[in-house]
Formats: structure tokens, sequence, C-alpha cells
């Protein structure tokens, strides 16, 4: 986890992101709107984790899905209320969640995250500080890093 949040600072590095910018702050026309829009967010995951608590133990698939939505609803929800703990505890779950699913799946995470920073890399600043698909942008090879760290289910 240290290596993947030392890429995502320097993508952010890169591309002028504001990773420290103070999240609680917003003007207060706008606070009002981003906090409904959380909410009504968080609210449809909920229902969406309402229809795979009916068939949650039918598959592995539905199991790691309905866990990712349950801590992603949790996560919006803190975000909603600028709540620095739910927040915090929402992204540290989500982490744990996401990584579970690729352990239950047998996926080379660290592999998988390191081949998405070279391609995050590989893109070009426009004007405006957002990355764009340059002549020296490379799309990851998912592929290539899932043959070489592990046998394809589907080749089997």
């Amino acid at each position: 986890m240290k290596r993947l949040m030392s890429q995502v600072r320097e993508f952010a590095d890169c591309n002028a992101f504001p990773l420290d910018k103070d999240v609680r702050a917003s003007t207060p026309l706008i606070d009002p709107l981003v906090s409904l829009i959380l909410l009504r967010s968080a609210e449809q995951l909920e229902a969406t984790m309402r229809e795979l608590d009916e068939v949650v133990d039918c598959d592995l698939r539905i199991s790691r899905a309905h866990l990712i939505v349950e801590e992603l609803a949790e996560l919006i929800r803190g975000m909603a209320a600028k709540d620095v703990i739910e927040t915090s505890d929402g992204i540290a779950d989500l982490a744990y969640v996401v990584a579970g699913t690729a352990a239950a799946f047998g996926l080379p995470l660290e592999a998988l995250c390191d081949e998405v920073h070279a391609s995050n890399m590989s893109k070009e600043m426009d004007g405006a500080h957002k990355p764009e698909k340059g002549v020296h942008y490379f799309k990851p090879d998912i592929r290539g890093v899932l043959e070489r760290n592990m046998v394809l289910r589907s080749q089997r």
C-alpha cells in the first residue's frame, strides 16, 4: 500500500492535482448541493446492496461486489457529512475489501497497480492541468501483467 500511495502522489505531483487541499472547505452555495449529490449516490449504492443481499451467498463475485458497494456507500456518506473519521474509515475499509477481492480472485494487485501507474505516468499535461493521452501514452497491459504473474483461468 505504501508503494501505491507513493505512486498516487507522484502522479498527482506531475499533474498538479491538489492532494493536500482541505476537502472540508467549500463555498456556502456549493456545499449543500455537493452533500445532496453524495447522499443520493450513497442511497443508490445502498439500494444496489439490498438487491445483492438477496443472492449474496450464491457466487463469490456477488459477495465481493456486496462488500465493495457497502464500503463505498459508507465512504460516500462520510464525505457527504464532511466527517473525517467516517471518511477515513470508509477509505480504509474500501481499500481492504478491494485488496481482499484481488486475493479472492488470485489477482496480482500490486503488479496491476504498477502497470496502471506506468500508464498514467505516460500521459501528458494539457493547458488546463489535466492529463491527456498524448503521443507517449500507452494503455496498461493488463493481460501481460496477468500472464507474467499468474495462469489465466481461461488458459487452464
